[in-house]
């Protein structure tokens, strides 16, 4: 919707500067919502515990639910799911956010190259109805692919993010290479690798609330969308950028070189899947582990 709204503000204002000027309009809009509109429950409602209050649980040697940042931290460490689902979505972030960035420059410089004089606010327009559909249909499919395949398998979010962003890593490979070739082929390509890429989103937080005992489940997230937006996203385009201008002198074209700066993020793309893959391995077992520990303190709390 950035891109559609974004393109658009621009074009009719006729300046770039329009693109930036609408968000925080939307962001102060999000704001008064959350605080007019969303029911903010109280923190551990739905857990069962028969001790809330931390000092009687220590008082009868149960783990506390507070604990330190650090703590937090080394807990999560040792739950290799966890970490190896971490590495993917921050590889994907990455993907996706050096796309996000670059693909309607690259796209718009591709379709000059063909000799097809467009605006960048069009090829920008186009961007944004494409990740749109892709988006809402690659999270509506993963959440019901990874809902229906949990009957059978218990590693089953895992394989779906590995497998959805596999299958969507040379799809993204065709869509870098054909832009210059076929722009209409391009676009065919780049919608069904967005989908598969955005296959995901739901089984990645599904996978991460299975294995992360509950009262260190916020800190697990917020790691999580940290390193993701740090190490993914944030940094990406700066990269790309980079690695395009240090090619541009022996390519002797912004095209060329933007392309073969692009063509990082299916090898990343494949990087990410492996990630899932080795979270499956650890999947099962630490699904085991987080019920334990969760069953473990509540027969302690009732008995005691």
């Amino acid at each position: 919707m950035g891109y559609i709204v974004g393109s658009k503000a621009a074009q009719l204002m006729d300046s770039w500067r329009w693109a930036l000027r609408v968000s925080p309009g939307f962001g102060v809009l999000c704001s008064i919502l959350c605080v007019m509109v969303l029911l903010e429950p109280e923190r551990g409602v739905i857990e069962v515990r028969s001790l809330h209050d931390d000092d009687t649980a220590n008082s009868h040697g149960l783990e506390s639910t507070k604990s330190t940042y650090f703590n937090d931290l080394k807990y999560l460490f040792n739950v290799k799911s966890y970490v190896w689902a971490t590495v993917g979505t921050t590889l994907v972030s990455f993907v996706v956010g050096g796309l996000s960035f670059w693909a309607p420059t690259f796209i718009y410089d591709s379709q000059l190259k063909l000799g097809r004089h467009v605006k960048i606010d069009q090829v920008s327009l186009i961007v944004g109805i494409i990740t749109f559909f892709a988006g809402l249909t690659g999270v509506l499919a993963g959440a019901e692919i990874s809902r229906r395949l949990k009957v059978h398998h218990s590693y089953a979010e895992a394989l779906v993010c590995a497998y959805g962003i596999l299958f969507g890593s040379p799809l993204l490979f065709g869509t870098l290479f054909l832009a210059d070739r076929s722009v209409d082929a391009s676009w065919v390509l780049i919608f069904v690798a967005e989908v598969s890429l955005c296959l995901y989103w739901v089984p990645n937080a599904d996978l991460r609330l299975a294995v992360i005992v509950p009262h260190r489940r916020a800190t697990a997230e917020a790691t999580q969308i940290l390193s993701q937006h740090l190490l993914g996203d944030a940094s990406s385009p700066f990269i790309v950028g980079a690695i395009s201008d240090a090619i541009r002198p022996h390519t002797q074209s912004e095209q060329t070189s933007l392309l073969y700066a692009l063509y990082i993020t299916p090898f990343l793309s494949v990087l990410g899947a492996t990630a899932y893959l080795l979270c499956s391995f650890y999947l099962f077992q630490d699904k085991r582990n987080e019920i334990k520990a969760v069953i473990d303190h509540e027969t302690r709390s009732i008995s005691n």
